[in-house]
């Protein structure tokens, strides 16, 4: 019974500890729902905030999105009174005030161009007064670099802090803004310009960084179309300016007698048709040329080649062909042809030709290569003979220096001497060969051509006259030449003895003429061939009637030692001497000649208008109105030569300072220059040569005396520095004496 008992009782304890547990675990389920209730009603006051922040954005975008159509319904009412407006000025008018309307601001600025072709910006500012300060601080650099910005954007930004924008090329400093709004002007995908808009106090804010963006295309339409049209109009008015200038011209009319030679010809090479100028040029009437073969008028050796270009041309396809042609009267014409095969009708094929006259262009051409390579030739022989003369202007001085030291030694005495003897004649035949036998240079003079000529023909007639008829034909009234008296003398030398040589000992005759010529423009010279620069010219003619020279021969002719004698008869220096004759004076010279018909040289000498003669007497006036003065100034860059002159000068009681090139001597001068009364001065220098320190001496006291040396100077610059008031000019090597004489001359 107790077990019994005992058993019921333990039984009904697990029964309440059971009750007890599920009792337990209703109230922890109770108290998890009470949380959840809690977290449920947190979310519920979260979403109830939310919705309220919610209702109140919604309330905010409808107020902006109001604001916005009011904006888009006032600019739809711009753009339709923009479309009204008739001019460029107009329109920028009411697109200025409409945006300080809707966007308010201290300044603004527009630069647009409708295409990369047009030359340059416009400049819009609101301000127009500062129309020239923006193009002077924006140039196209830093307006380039504000489009390449926007070259993939297409929206409004706002920089309230403009020294931290990106684009650092542009000046920001010139808008004097504290805050700037830019934006594109983009047309149909295309960026044509952008504008600005200025804030010297407050930012701009996003809203209108908005309204920006809805105003910027229609802005950018609005330009675009005025600016368009304006281009537009102007294009359209050229061209009606044009087409009534053109209304009277006959293409037809032009196209037969204009610059322009046109042939037609058949697939056979036979000529069908001919314009009035291909007539013309070639010196034939229509007869005589239609129905020939054109290959026929070219010179044999460059028909083969010209009919395989034909014949091988493409339809339309162009090719070019130079060939020479003879005119009607003889002359040679140069032509560059063009080409082009053409189909009428599918049935029939028609090469046309056209002609271009390059004749005076070929023979400038020509003439300018011969120039170059006779120059190439006269430089490197002027350096030949520098370098010969080194051998003997060192020696020459020292031992006229020595001589005058060594007077009480006779037999000493003696061997200098003879050793100047053998220098002299080394340098006479040096220096004859490089200045063509005239004397030293000197400031050129007034020439009466035809005087010298009668003088000359006068002598020729006294020598020649039974063998040898001498005939001149002068034109009297010829304005004189500016040149030097002994090189016209020598010219005329050259080429008599050139026509004398040519006829031999047969009967003959020389005629020389001379007349003043015209002309008008650049090119060939009517007659001789010569291509001359436009101006004014004396022409002289030396003519004989001798067997004549090969055409082989004559474009060589001017070379030096390149002769058409025979062996041992002549050097081939004459007219190789005579080109550089007429060179130095500024003139041409030209040879004409055919086998068995006889030889003409034509010389064109330029008639100038100021003459140099005038200015060197005017300068030779002023330096004899100068005191004596007793100080030399020796420059050379030659230790040698400057020791002995200075050595020689104060052994006869004269002041002497030196200096080794152009540099130190402009150094001393400017130091010295009122005792200086003489300067000595070497043309060719290291540092700064002869002709640039005596511009420069003369540029501080342009009276100074100076006497030019040198052993080698390119002869122009001694013609300059000698018309410009050079004493007298010494060649080196000298004898102590004879500059010694010099000095004296000039200081006293």
């Amino acid at each position: 019974m107790e077990r019994n008992g005992s058993m019921k009782s333990r039984s009904n304890f697990f029964q309440y500890f059971q009750e007890l547990v599920r009792r337990l675990k209703t109230v922890e389920e109770s108290a998890e729902l009470f949380t959840e209730l809690s977290n449920i009603s947190q979310e519920m006051s979260q979403l109830e905030a939310l919705i309220r922040t919610s209702f109140a954005t919604l309330d905010n975008q409808f107020d902006a999105f109001l604001v916005q159509l009011d904006v888009l319904s006032e600019i739809i009412d711009f753009y339709r009174t923009l479309a009204r407006t008739k001019s460029r000025e107009q329109a920028w008018n009411l697109i200025r005030e409409f945006l300080e309307r809707q966007i308010p601001h201290d300044d603004g600025l527009i630069c647009i161009r409708l295409s990369n072709l047009d030359p340059e910006f416009t400049y819009l500012p609101e301000t127009p007064e500062k129309e020239p300060y923006y193009r002077e601080k924006l140039g196209e650099a830093e307006l380039m670099s504000i489009l390449e910005y926007f070259r993939n954007r297409d929206m409004a930004v706002a920089l309230n802090n403009v020294r931290q924008f990106q684009i650092t090329q542009v000046p920001w400093e010139v808008f004097e803004a504290h805050s700037l709004m830019l934006f594109p002007l983009i047309v149909r995908g295309n960026l044509i310009g952008f504008g600005a808009l200025v804030r010297k106090e407050k930012p701009f804010m996003p809203q209108e960084q908005s309204v920006l963006n809805l105003l910027s295309p229609p802005i950018a339409l609005s330009l675009y179309q005025q600016f368009y049209l304006e281009k537009l109009k102007g294009r359209l008015f050229k061209q009606f300016k044009t087409k009534r200038l053109l209304a009277d011209v006959k293409y037809a009319e032009y196209f037969d007698g204009g610059p322009v030679l046109i042939f037609a010809v058949d697939p056979r090479g036979v000529i069908l048709h001919a314009n009035a100028t291909a007539l013309k040029s070639l010196g034939v009437d229509e007869d005589y040329l239609l129905g020939e073969k054109f290959v026929h008028l070219l010179p044999p050796e460059q028909r083969e080649s010209f009919v395989q270009t034909y014949r091988t041309l493409e339809e339309n396809q162009r090719r070019r062909f130079r060939s020479r042609f003879q005119r009607a009267s003889g002359e040679t014409l140069i032509l560059d042809l063009y080409l082009t095969k053409v189909e009428l009708k599918n049935r029939f094929s028609l090469i046309l030709v056209f002609g271009v006259d390059v004749t005076d262009q070929v023979a400038a051409d020509s003439q300018a290569r011969q120039t170059e390579l006779l120059d190439e030739i006269t430089h490197f022989s002027r350096q030949a003979y520098g370098f010969l003369n080194e051998l003997v202007q060192h020696l020459v001085p020292n031992l006229s220096y020595l001589k005058n030291q060594l007077q009480d030694n006779p037999q000493l005495i003696n061997r200098i001497s003879a050793m100047e003897k053998y220098l002299a004649q080394a340098e006479q035949v040096v220096k004859r060969f490089l200045s063509f036998n005239l004397p030293e240079p000197a400031a050129p003079q007034k020439v009466d051509i035809n005087r010298e000529i009668k003088a000359f023909v006068e002598k020729l007639n006294a020598r020649y006259g039974e063998r040898v008829e001498v005939l001149h034909a002068l034109e009297p009234g010829l304005p004189p030449l500016e040149a030097h008296p002994e090189a016209v003398k020598r010219l005329l030398g050259i080429l008599t003895r050139n026509a004398l040589e040519a006829l031999g000992d047969r009967k003959g005759y020389i005629h020389i003429s001379t007349r003043s010529v015209q002309q008008k423009e650049d090119g060939l010279r009517v007659g001789s061939g010569v291509f001359l620069e436009k101006g004014r010219y004396i022409e002289m003619v030396f003519e004989d009637n001798g067997p004549g020279i090969d055409a082989r021969h004559v474009q060589n002719i001017f070379k030096p030692f390149y002769t058409t004698k025979v062996e041992n008869q002549g050097y081939g220096l004459g007219l190789f001497f005579a080109y550089n004759l007429l060179k130095q004076m500024g003139g041409s010279i030209v040879l004409r000649s055919d086998e068995g018909q006889g030889t003409r040289v034509f010389c064109y000498f330029p008639i100038r208008g100021a003459s140099a003669l005038a200015r060197q007497k005017t300068t030779a006036e002023t330096k004899t109105q100068n005191g004596k003065q007793k100080a030399v100034l020796v420059v050379d860059d030659e230790y040698n030569i400057r020791s002995v002159i200075s050595e020689v000068l104060e052994m006869n009681g004269l002041r002497v300072y030196t200096a080794a090139n152009g540099q130190e001597a402009l150094q001393i001068f400017k130091k010295h220059a009122e005792e200086i009364g003489l300067v000595i001065l070497d043309m060719i220098m290291p540092v700064m040569d002869g002709r640039r320190t005596f511009a420069e001496i003369r540029r501080i006291k342009p009276a100074q005396k100076i006497i030019i040396i040198s052993g080698y100077a390119h002869k122009e610059d001694l013609q300059d520095v000698l018309s410009a008031g050079a004493l007298a000019f010494l060649s080196k090597p000298f004898q102590v004496k004879d500059i010694l004489q010099r000095v004296k001359q000039a200081l006293n």
